[in-house]
């Protein structure tokens, strides 16, 4: 034995019962702090997996979602195309009214009154009116009102142009059948405009500036002239050229008093508006 060395019993390194509790208690322990290890990783880890599962329900909701966007942009899109601007085309019975929607709509087979057709091209609405008669019977004549009364009523914010046909004849004819639709509308003339239908009619060159001149007094923002054999395109662009499609004004309110539109009483009003419902809901 070397100088400065120790004995160390044998005993000690070879007893069974001494083993036996040195090792479970180091083993216990090892797996005591393998356990708090695996604790901890899994707390530092779990936030991390939060995240990815949020993401991947929110990619999951913005799949989702696309649809439903998509419909409310086409919803939008659809509502602003019918805020268009609206036309009203007025006349007697006969004077070409019908003919004029057919040119701008020539696709559409069975047009129908008092209805709304939207012409993409010129970014307006186009509403054809029956034979305007008020001089006839009370009855027909009421009829009447009552059409002109809902179609004002229900797009009140959106009627911008009144266009007055008239057909190609002598011109005192054709000032009687205008001034008999002018004086229901007069407090509207700022959108009211002429069109003359039939002018293929015309032998003379000077006819278009004689009826410019005699047509004055109804003080139009513009008069169109449409030959029978006019194509559509055509007509789109004269009215995209003329001063009739008058712009959408906010604020604008088409007011029915003070004319013979006006509803008289409350009563009246309700049922309008209950025939206005009705159509919406349909």
């Amino acid at each position: 034995m070397r100088k400065g060395q120790k004995l160390v019993p044998i005993q000690n390194l070879h007893s069974g019962n001494n083993q036996k509790k040195i090792v479970p208690q180091t083993q216990s322990k090892s797996r005591i702090v393998i356990r708090a290890q695996q604790q901890k990783n899994e707390k530092l880890q779990k936030p991390f997996s939060n995240i990815k599962d949020q993401k991947s329900v929110q990619q999951q909701q913005k799949s989702q979602q696309q649809p439903i966007l998509g419909q409310i942009k086409q919803k939008a899109q659809y509502d602003q195309q019918n805020n268009y601007p609206i036309a009203v085309l007025l006349g007697t019975p006969g004077v070409g009214k019908t003919q004029i929607m057919h040119k701008l709509f020539p696709n559409e087979k069975q047009l129908k009154e008092f209805t709304l057709y939207k012409l993409e091209d010129l970014k307006y609405n186009f509403v054809d009116t029956t034979g305007f008669d008020f001089e006839g019977e009370i009855d027909w004549r009421e009829v009447q009102i009552k059409n002109y009364q809902n179609l004002f009523l229900k797009f009140s914010n959106q009627i911008s142009s009144l266009f007055v046909v008239v057909n190609f004849e002598r011109t005192d004819l054709m000032k009687k059948k205008l001034l008999s639709v002018y004086k229901y509308f007069r407090k509207f003339k700022n959108l009211m405009s002429i069109v003359v239908t039939d002018f293929h009619l015309s032998e003379s060159n000077r006819d278009k500036e004689h009826l410019k001149k005699n047509f004055q007094i109804f003080q139009p923002n513009d008069i169109l002239f449409v030959r029978g054999d006019v194509k559509s395109e055509e007509l789109k662009e004269s009215l995209k050229k003329s001063k009739m499609l008058n712009k959408l004004i906010e604020s604008n309110q088409f007011n029915l008093k003070d004319t013979i539109f006006e509803l008289q009483d409350m009563e009246e009003y309700n049922n309008i508006r209950k025939d206005l419902l009705k159509m919406i809901n349909k």
